[in-house]
């Protein structure tokens, strides 16, 4: 159960979230280290600040079942259409990679452009 400082930080981050459409981790670490103190955060195992369990709980409680935590881009944003629907963790898709298409970018020699080529 999360305290009532800790129900305060989730309710910032949700208040970010509903005004910016995703919340980035990098930055709600940063203003939560400023704003409420360093000991609601940790560092992970790859030497990174995280927050708390309480507080990503109470985030979690608090945002509809519609938000989702992107692993790849490590941010808090919108469920979109390619989303798995059992999950609120998901991988973000690179450009391209959407409906098993995989793309990558080729060099034209005339134009001296890059442009998709789509790969099975």
């Amino acid at each position: 159960m999360a305290t009532s400082e800790e129900t305060v930080i989730a309710e910032w981050m949700l208040e970010e979230f509903n005004q910016q459409g995703r919340l980035v981790q990098k930055r709600a670490v940063r203003e939560i280290r400023q704003r409420f103190g360093e000991h609601h955060l940790y560092k992970n195992q790859n030497r990174n600040w995280a927050l708390n369990k309480p507080i990503l709980d109470e985030f979690q409680r608090l945002t509809p079942e519609d938000t989702v935590w992107s692993l790849s881009r490590q941010l808090w944003r919108l469920r979109r259409p390619t989303d798995p629907p059992d999950t609120r963790m998901v991988r973000s898709q690179r450009q391209g990679e959407q409906n098993g298409c995989k793309q990558r970018l080729v060099w034209h020699l005339s134009c001296r452009q890059h442009f998709p080529l789509a790969v099975a």
